[in-house]
């Protein structure tokens, strides 16, 4: 029974393939039945080129990561900034007394740090969006593979 199946679906895509539109055009083009040189390893696995740049749902998770990791950073600067104004000025005002005083040392560094941690995972997030497998990663997982084709026991 299988195997009328396996030929039923194959006799479907022989009959249905050959009538889907621009598809000789395609195949003609196609690497290998052409001059058409093959493209690098570096574009094939690109990951932008390949899926984000066509896809708006990851173009806006990448803008949303690039939103994210600069606003933390500037809003660490500017944590920080402001802490050291508020404790090296000379003249300080009620507000200024009182602003200093909630902004702890310890709850500055804890706020710098939380801004370090989502800046770094949003920047993780968005560069896995791009290319990510470089030759030296490559040869790297190449070098694992053992060369042994038996199993040894």
């Amino acid at each position: 029974p299988t195997e009328k199946l396996q030929a039923r679906l194959a006799a479907f895509w022989d009959q249905t393939l050959p009538r889907a539109p621009n598809r000789a055009a395609s195949l003609r083009t196609m690497v290998g039945s052409s001059n058409v040189p093959t493209p690098s390893r570096e574009f094939t696995l690109d990951r932008y080129e390949q899926h984000t740049k066509i896809c708006p749902d990851s173009q806006g998770c990448v803008e949303k990561c690039k939103k994210i990791v600069t606003t933390s950073r500037v809003g660490a600067v500017l944590l920080l900034a402001a802490k050291v104004v508020l404790s090296t000025y000379g003249n300080p005002t009620a507000l200024m007394t009182k602003i200093n005083g909630i902004l702890t040392s310890r709850l500055v560094a804890t706020l710098i740090g939380m801004a370090a941690v989502v800046s770094s995972l949003a920047n993780k997030v968005q560069r896995e969006f791009y290319f990510n497998y470089p030759t030296a990663k490559r040869d790297r997982d190449l070098s694992k593979i053992s060369k042994l084709w038996q199993d040894v026991n």
